[in-house]
């Protein structure tokens, strides 16, 4: 299959080579992620050509030629134009970007894509209980392994994010622990993947951190707490290409203790954070954990930040929350970008299963019904 776009030397016509790139690369590659990547390397190539050239020009603009088949896709970029000097051009990986002046929001732009193409805002919890995991499960010589790769392999089509919960793999050792990378490994294809970690210490220990679930676990996203400030922080949004969740407003019933807590300006502590953290926002890629177990805060909260953060909403289900709520709270589904968690109520659902297949297909309905019901509140339905 052969392409051929030409364009102006324009920013605003960027979209086009940007369409063909995306289309023809996902006939040669299968992970969402590394079609991304390509698209933006080339976009950035070809914007640093126009920048450097004089612009609007009839005889200076860019000609992409592709060509791809199932073996090989081949890329070729024609520029005519004055004053790019090709030799001066560096190319940074996308996965390398961090710290350097492009603020990509690569890790945003992939959630809202695999949102609007899955026409779900769902995110499932990973939190493998051995107590709670059914009981045919433990014939198996990893019960955590398999019981994680069933809910993934059932749950993927259905759901925009998954988000493993490490305090039920790190309670297990090195075997819960393998067993987690195991099932990602591969990463799994049209899925966003958030480290639930809550992790956030003194610099060089938050430098290791990010290190850890970027690089090894090649997370798009992870939870921190904010307690011991920005500098605790920063190294995790030092990583331009990713989102970091804020634990902002948690779920539990313990968030009275210290995030409802008025400070001396007369602010919540939940309201302090949620101003830190669109302070902190320069490379567009903070977002908030704010629970749904109080609808008009979490509304107020959305307010606060004019819907300019990205929002990870657990509490619905188990934890006793649920769409009708929210619904019927001044929280706006058409605000911004957010994500709805669900662990329990739907990894775990009633009965007593004598398959994998029924355990599955119990599980998928449970899915279904949560990824439906945010589809019709949405009007994606």
């Amino acid at each position: 299959m052969l392409s051929r776009v030409e364009i102006f030397s324009e920013l605003k016509n960027l979209k086009k080579i940007r369409e063909c790139i995306d289309k023809d690369a996902r006939v040669f590659l299968n992970n969402e992620k590394d079609v991304y990547s390509l698209v933006v390397s080339v976009d950035e190539l070809c914007s640093n050509i126009i920048r450097h050239a004089y612009l609007g020009k009839d005889n200076e603009r860019i000609i992409l030629i592709t060509s791809v088949d199932e073996s090989f896709f081949f890329i070729a970029i024609e520029y005519f134009g004055k004053g790019f000097d090709q030799s001066s051009y560096q190319f940074i990986p996308v996965d390398q970007r961090q710290g350097t002046t492009k603020k990509g929001r690569f890790g945003l732009k992939l959630l809202e894509h695999i949102i609007k193409k899955k026409k779900t805002p769902l995110c499932v919890g990973l939190d493998p209980d051995l107590t709670k995991i059914p009981i045919l499960f433990h014939s198996s010589h990893d019960p955590i392994a398999a019981f994680t790769h069933t809910i993934l392999e059932t749950v993927a089509p259905f759901c925009a994010a998954i988000k493993p919960n490490f305090a039920f793999y790190e309670a297990e050792g090195i075997d819960g622990l393998s067993a987690l990378k195991m099932a990602l490994s591969p990463k799994p294809n049209d899925l966003f993947i958030i480290g639930d970690v809550k992790r956030a210490d003194i610099a060089n220990s938050s430098s290791l951190y990010a290190k850890a679930f970027f690089d090894y676990w090649q997370h798009d996203a992870v939870t921190v707490h904010p307690y011991m400030g920005m500098d605790s922080i920063l190294p995790f949004l030092s990583y331009s290409e990713k989102l970091t969740f804020i634990l902002c407003l948690t779920s539990n019933h313990g968030s009275t203790d210290i995030q409802e807590q008025p400070l001396a300006n007369g602010k919540f502590v939940y309201e302090h954070i949620a101003s830190l953290a669109m302070s902190w926002n320069k490379n567009k890629n903070v977002g908030l954990v704010v629970g749904a177990t109080k609808p008009n805060t979490l509304a107020h909260i959305q307010n606060l930040t004019h819907a300019s953060l990205p929002l990870l909403i657990p509490g619905i289900g188990s934890q006793g929350s649920s769409v009708a709520s929210l619904q019927h709270s001044k929280f706006s589904f058409s605000k911004g970008l957010a994500l709805f968690n669900q662990s329990r109520s739907i990894i775990y659902p009633e009965g007593n299963f004598q398959t994998i297949t029924e355990f599955q297909d119990a599980v998928q309905q449970k899915v279904i019904r949560a990824s439906n019901e945010l589809r019709n509140v949405m009007g994606w339905s």
